[in-house]
């Protein structure tokens, strides 16, 4: 393909994981500062109505996509499901922007409502729309979609800090203007189906369509002139192989450990307010740290997508120290949750939480790109099998993400995690 082809399939990719993943879900949880600050769940909102709904969200689109699926994964399948997940987008968008402090009772029902469908959509992303890609399109489409996602978040983010700067800029026009990226990103998925966009070019073998690997980064894959081969490649497995073979387990509990620490078991809201020493969702200083830290995460997700793309790293040795890291950035911004001595009520403390959200959510972006690719080349010559591990891992992680949601809500209902900022004075 000429670069000018490449670049707009590329592009095409992107625009498509702007809108169709969770760049909604992001928005929403982009203006929680004045959610918590107006409508009546306050400091909860964030794990009653996003984790809560958006874990029972999940569960419904896991139980009904595993009914259609019955009686076998198809292209067909994968792809009126992601046009499903692609339409619901712009819809919340829209509902959020024009009723979002719509309450029954003490319940904010739109939000909750938005949520549900923002957070369906975006889990199921993880077993629909991506195990698709890695099966029946180039691994450009599947890096240029996660960078798409990463964008799409990152211009929530941006959204944020243009919402920060100006009181004017309240909810209603921030979701109004993702609902028009969401229909762009409906359009692009069109356009795609339409031209044939991303579609492995093979020449005989499958492998064909791999670019050279790198052998001192991607120690799975030793090429010899530019071409991998059956017999230098020890990731490339015989056709039809097992499923549980070592390095799918080992992708599988990556996937899973980074899904609940990034989307899971997560508590921002009581790190920022930890750190900025306020339990008062208003509360100037809390608010700032909340959008940066979340604003910041945004853009740290396309370089992660994007770094997926330009510097891939197929040993799973790599991977798995990358989900150390992020393990020990969540570590750190529990610790502001907990009100641990150096995590609470200072500048520093302030500046930990922001950063560990940042890697938390870049090293999320490249490493589960990074995953869907391995466990591709794992079975590249056994579609069944590579069906069944790429469906595999997006289930099981979504409902490893869905059950801490629960425990996530579970334990703020029961105050068992909650705002504890003693009334010491700020540093």
């Amino acid at each position: 393909m000429a670069p000018s082809g490449e670049a707009v399939e590329f592009g095409a990719f992107l625009l498509l994981g702007m809108g169709s993943q969770w760049i909604v879900n992001d928005a929403l949880f982009q203006n929680m500062d004045i959610f918590t600050s107006v409508l009546p769940e306050g400091l909860q909102l964030p794990n009653t109505a996003g984790s809560l709904s958006g874990a029972i969200g999940t569960v419904v689109v896991l139980v009904l996509w595993a009914v259609v699926c019955a009686g076998g994964l198809s292209e067909a399948k994968y792809t009126t499901g992601s046009w499903i997940l692609i339409s619901v987008s712009p819809i919340a968008a829209f509902v959020a922007a024009v009723a979002w402090r719509a309450l029954i009772g003490r319940t904010s029902i739109v939000v909750w409502v938005s949520l549900f469908l923002s957070s369906s959509v975006g889990q199921a992303s993880y077993f629909i729309q991506m195990p698709m890609l890695a099966q029946y399109f180039s691994e450009t489409a599947l890096s240029a979609t996660l960078t798409g996602s990463g964008v799409g978040s990152m211009t929530a983010g941006g959204l944020g800090l243009v919402q920060a700067a100006s009181a004017a800029f309240g909810p209603t026009p921030f979701m109004l203007i993702i609902t028009a990226v969401c229909t762009l990103s409906t359009a692009s998925w069109a356009f795609i189906l339409s031209r044939g966009l991303g579609r492995p070019r093979t020449t005989g073998s499958a492998s064909k369509i791999l670019p050279p690997a790198q052998p001192s980064l991607c120690c799975f894959f030793h090429e010899e002139e530019g071409r991998k081969s059956r017999e230098s490649s020890p990731l490339v497995l015989s056709a039809e192989p097992r499923l549980f073979v070592p390095q799918l387990l080992a992708c599988l509990a990556m996937g899973s450990l980074i899904n609940i620490t990034t989307w899971g078991l997560t508590f921002l809201q009581f790190a920022t307010s930890s750190a900025s020493c306020s339990c008062d969702p208003s509360d100037r200083v809390a608010q700032e740290t909340y959008d940066l830290a979340t604003a910041l995460s945004y853009v740290a997700m396309p370089l992660g997508g994007l770094l997926s793309y330009l510097v891939p790293l197929y040993d799973i040795r790599v991977l798995s120290a990358l989900v150390v890291v992020h393990t020990l950035f969540y570590l750190l911004q529990t610790l502001a949750v907990a009100n641990v001595g150096f995590m609470s009520c200072s500048a520093g403390a302030r500046f930990c939480v922001i950063l560990s959200n940042i890697f938390l959510r870049g090293i999320f972006q490249y490493a589960t790109a990074m995953q869907y690719r391995v466990i591709n080349r794992l079975f590249e010559d056994a579609p069944t099998t590579r069906s069944r591990a790429s469906a595999l891992y997006g289930t099981l992680t979504s409902w490893a993400t869905v059950l801490m949601s629960f425990l996530a809500y579970g334990l703020v209902t029961s105050h068992a995690v909650s705002c504890t900022v003693s009334a010491h004075a700020f540093n």
